[in-house]
């Protein structure tokens, strides 16, 4: 063999090499990482989860999946209504959205959504003489809201503190940022939030899509100050959902509308591992982009293969979904010109095969069409063992979640 064909076939093994090494950062981005600073993890505590045996027993089960939407202003006449159906149906969350939401509008809002005579409110459930009482009445809905600063933060009207956006926030020192979270987070603590959408872990440069939601191009800067985010939250009982899992710093389409696709550095790769070290009870939410180095034709948010690489190493972590009616989740359900209905039932179902814990919807999404996304999945839950599974895991996390108690016998 000659000198040129011998270093062709070199040439081509590490062009392999490199292939491969692409490959299973990301579609195994988890592999063999361990923790390099040690969690504390709650004690195992056996808590029964009620077996259910009729369809009501397994819709309230399916409820404690959903998040729903209620859009807080002035105009909006349907809230009592909407307040009616959550005290009757019990879903596990709602997402307040609206624009610069004043203190006391959240406050009433919030205390009318978990002040139901039915919810023994008594936690932690350690604390109780017979844990097998634990009904799906006692898991009173979790408050969650997007609170990443600057154009996309929820609770920023009289009586909050605006935030400068997430890109500014990673400008400031440790404990200038410190100051600022610290002050939010006890706001939202006394509003009774329990849960943030936020902080962002996304890497870019400059994006045309996320703009100044975006803290840094570079790895530590961006999870140092995340973590410092999640640090000041939870010290005041607020629940972080890291986002965009697996990352959406190279898009140029707006996932609202449009489709996009990126390729995962193993920067960005590595930025959620480092945080959910040290945070592996908190949320992550994964998004609905094209991931080019593992499976470009359906969504992360709905691919077993892309949400099962934080499931399988981070057993506890709460996984919300991008709100499933964002064009790039709907598109998998087929053609524009079908109702909104039609198209995310499907696809609600499809986030719970793939393993989100909790799905997400925004204020377009109306409580007829959350109803028919429970009816749908509860003929699912019906027939499929699989689909059943995952909902009793998904069960599991979400009363640790609420509870601080793991369950490990399902």
């Amino acid at each position: 063999m000659g000198k040129n064909a011998g270093s062709y076939i070199f040439i081509f093994i590490l062009i392999l090499l490199t292939i491969g090494s692409g490959y299973n950062y990301f579609y195994q981005p988890f592999e063999n990482w361990s923790a390099s600073t040690p969690t504390i993890e709650p004690s195992p505590i056996t808590i029964p989860i009620p077996i259910p045996e009729t369809d009501d027993q397994i819709r309230a089960k399916l409820l404690q999946l959903i998040a729903v939407p209620i859009k807080i202003d002035s105009t909006n006449a349907s809230l009592s209504a909407q307040l009616s159906w959550i005290e009757t149906n019990n879903p596990g969350f709602v997402t307040l959205f609206g624009e610069k939401i004043a203190t006391d509008s959240a406050k009433a809002v919030i205390s009318a959504i978990k002040d139901r005579p039915s919810a023994q409110n008594q936690f932690p459930y350690s604390e109780r003489a017979n844990l097998s009482k634990l009904t799906y009445d006692d898991l009173i809905p979790f408050v969650a809201v997007d609170h990443e600063g600057g154009s996309v933060q929820r609770l920023s009207g009289s009586g909050f503190t605006k935030l400068p956006s997430w890109q500014k926030l990673c400008e400031e020192t440790s404990a200038e940022r410190k100051d600022i979270l610290d002050t939010s987070a006890n706001e939202l603590s006394i509003a009774d939030v329990d849960i943030v959408f936020a902080p962002v872990l996304d890497l870019a440069t400059a994006n045309p899509v996320m703009k100044d939601r975006i803290c840094s191009d570079q790895l530590d800067i961006t999870a140092q100050a995340a973590m410092e985010y999640a640090n000041v939250f939870t010290s005041f009982g607020i629940v972080p959902v890291f986002k965009h899992f697996p990352g959406i710093g190279a898009i140029t389409e707006d996932l609202h509308t449009a489709t996009d696709s990126a390729f995962i550095s193993y920067d960005q790769v590595i930025a959620f591992r480092r945080v959910l070290d040290i945070f592996p009870y908190a949320g992550v939410m994964t998004t609905h982009v094209l991931v080019e180095n593992q499976s470009a034709t359906t969504p992360c948010s709905l691919t077993k293969e892309c949400v099962d690489q934080l499931d399988i190493t981070y057993p506890k972590l709460v996984i919300f979904s991008d709100a499933l009616d964002m064009e790039s989740a709907l598109a998998t359900a087929g053609s524009e010109s079908a109702d909104l209905e039609k198209r995310i039932v499907p696809v609600a179902k499809n986030a719970i095969y793939a393993g989100n814990t909790v799905l997400v919807f925004g204020p377009v999404v109306s409580l007829a069409v959350i109803d028919s996304i429970v009816d749908n999945m509860l003929q699912e839950f019906r027939q499929s063992p699989d689909f059943a599974r995952q909902v009793n895991s998904n069960m599991n996390k979400i009363i640790q979640l609420k509870t601080g108690i793991v369950n490990e016998d399902q």
